[in-house]
């Protein structure tokens, strides 16, 4: 290993890595400018603007055409992969499922309703239905880039896992979140370790932790270094 590897990665007592220092991943994967960008929109209510930069990485390494974001929620997230696509202007179109609006989380929704609209509705659409009636929506192998977000249990990250698998295309990727919280009635932590068994992949533990796995044989180069570490 190469002094720049030892400094990205650490093993656990199976060997597995996991980042150290993003300064020293960055040496190791190609730029791209736009993960430095300032995020347009910050909810102000979600830890996943920790992630954003690699979002923004990542939509500008797989350059996909197709996203899909699972448990769209405040929209830190599902607006960056946005914002990347229209600032690569990729002939992209992206989808953020929204899964059972409560009245504490409907404030919410419409500033992200309203960001939404103004700047990305013409290749974006929010869907109001429950997960397994947008999966019936797109066809098997379409989608390259999936984000799994809000289960907190290992069933139903399972669940949500096995019903959109089939539509991953050959260069799909699944980032999965919240995967570093062991708070009590959080398991996920239990399916990611599952799923890291079964495919290259690579985590972020900050910010409640972000799990990517490669799923197809055909992501770009620069994913696949990713997943290799």
């Amino acid at each position: 290993m190469t002094p720049a590897e030892q400094e990205v990665a650490h093993g656990d007592a199976d060997g597995r890595r996991e980042i150290a220092s993003g300064g020293a991943l960055l040496g190791l994967l190609p730029w791209h400018p736009l993960a430095a960008e300032r995020p347009l929109f910050r909810s102000g209510l979600s830890s996943w603007t920790g992630h954003i930069p690699f979002a923004f990485w990542l939509v500008a390494a797989l350059r996909p055409n197709a996203v899909v974001e699972v448990g769209t929620t405040s929209g830190d997230c599902y607006l960056a992969f946005c914002q990347a696509i229209e600032a690569l202007s990729l002939p992209a179109r992206a989808y953020g499922v929204v899964c059972g609006k409560d009245e504490g989380a409907e404030c919410c929704y419409e500033k992200l309703q309203q960001a939404h609209e103004e700047r990305y509705g013409r290749f974006s659409r929010l869907l109001g239905i429950d997960s397994n009636e947008a999966t019936a929506l797109f066809s098997d192998g379409t989608i390259d880039l999936l984000h799994i977000t809000g289960c907190p249990s290992f069933r139903e990250a399972r669940e949500e896992f096995s019903g959109w698998l089939p539509k991953l295309s050959p260069n799909g990727i699944v980032l999965v979140d919240g995967v570093t919280d062991w708070r009590e009635g959080r398991d996920i932590w239990r399916f990611w370790n599952e799923l890291r068994e079964a495919c290259p992949s690579f985590l972020f533990p900050h910010a409640g932790g972000l799990g990517v796995l490669r799923i197809g044989p055909g992501a770009p180069e620069a994913v696949q270094r990713l997943v290799a570490f």
